[in-house]
């Protein structure tokens, strides 16, 4: 009996080393679960959220940014090109055209917000200002920007877990998944977003 169990534990150990990290680049959809620490440079400030993100690959995107304790601070839409999102603290809406700066109020970080596609998916840029690589086994290590000091690294591995690192010369995003789901919910309600009355609306 005991050496039953002992061969099923080693087999399974086996198994699940012999899958490696997650193939995010053949998932057309998914749930990620996560940690971002966010730190504006310009500032010297840093703060560590919860990330709860919906996205169908290249198409259409809901993050929900929350407090340590669960308080909601923000979240954002985007459908195509365009982006929505609401900051809770200050009562404000955003809506416009996804660009370089659409995000900064947000992350303290200028980038396109259609990169994140590339972060979660682990897909390569496809942009002649942007050249990626890859590891040895074939996952996307790191994309740079010469032009404007933008990195984006994969590191860590592991299953469904993985850390993404986004940085520049104003701020950094560090992106610690946690977990995965290979499906999203709810489609029709989720990529919808719908601010308060009394929040002020700001164009991008």
């Amino acid at each position: 009996m005991v050496k039953t169990v002992f061969l099923i534990s080693t087999v399974f150990l086996l198994s699940a080393c012999a899958t490696g990290p997650l193939r995010y680049d053949q998932q057309p959809e998914g749930q990620w679960q996560a940690k971002a620490l966010i730190r504006n440079k310009k500032e010297g400030k840093s703060a560590v959220v919860g990330l709860d993100i919906n996205a169908v690959q290249s198409q259409k995107l809901r993050m929900d940014v929350t407090a340590a304790l669960g308080h909601p601070l923000a979240s954002v839409v985007m459908d195509g090109d365009k982006l929505t999102y609401v900051l809770m603290e200050t009562k404000q809406y955003y809506q416009g055209q996804a660009s370089d700066s659409s995000l900064k109020p947000l992350l303290a970080l200028q980038m396109n917000p259609r990169l994140l596609y590339n972060v979660l998916f682990d897909l390569p840029i496809e942009d002649k200002s942007w050249t990626c690589t890859k590891d040895n086994s074939g996952y996307l290590n790191e994309c740079k920007n010469l032009a404007d000091q933008t990195f984006i690294r994969w590191s860590e591995r592991k299953g469904r877990r993985k850390l993404v690192r986004l940085e520049n010369t104003t701020g950094m995003v560090q992106i610690n998944v946690s977990g995965f789901q290979p499906k999203v919910e709810d489609r029709a309600q989720l990529f919808t977003l719908k601010p308060p009355k009394t929040f002020k609306p700001i164009r991008l």
